[in-house]
């Protein structure tokens, strides 16, 4: 079965952390489910002002889920960064990773997402190879990860 990403960013209608949190949860709830039905894995990042979420799974059910991820009322400004054919998944197993970020990532990606921006710092395989290290490292699910410079340096070079 032939798969491909979506790698998409947005920003948070969320006024505060509180709503933020909330928001979120309820996207982990619906794509979970979703996530499970239509054989999608994939992980989740999210600060207070955005959201960066990369999908896996067969090209017809990434459509159909871009579709209604483009329809929520959860966020806004979604720009697809990325949708190609891959060999494999980063992220078997896994319905939806999630992993609110802060620091120099959640700088980096704020960035990268604002269309004032000149920022150009990360390919959408230098992102992919990012996000893998998470569903590899020993981060616990749901605590805030910190990535510095030069982490991001040496997965650009």
């Amino acid at each position: 079965m032939p798969l491909s990403r979506l790698i998409y960013f947005s920003q948070t209608v969320a006024p505060d952390r509180n709503t933020a949190e909330r928001h979120v949860e309820q996207i982990l709830d619906v794509s979970r489910d979703n996530n499970e039905k239509y054989g999608i894995t994939g992980i989740l990042l999210s600060d207070v002002q955005f959201y960066l979420q990369l999908l896996e799974g067969r090209r017809r059910n990434l459509n159909h889920t871009y579709q209604r991820i483009l329809k929520s009322d959860l966020h806004f400004e979604v720009t697809l960064f990325d949708f190609k054919a891959i060999e494999q998944r980063a992220f078997d197993g896994f319905k939806m990773l999630y992993q609110p970020i802060d620091g120099t990532l959640s700088r980096v990606i704020r960035n990268m997402i604002d269309p004032k921006s000149a920022y150009d710092v990360m390919t959408a395989e230098t992102l992919a190879a990012l996000l893998s290290l998470y569903k590899n490292s020993d981060f616990q699910e749901g605590a805030v990860w910190e990535v510095d410079r030069q982490d991001l340096l040496e997965l650009s070079s």
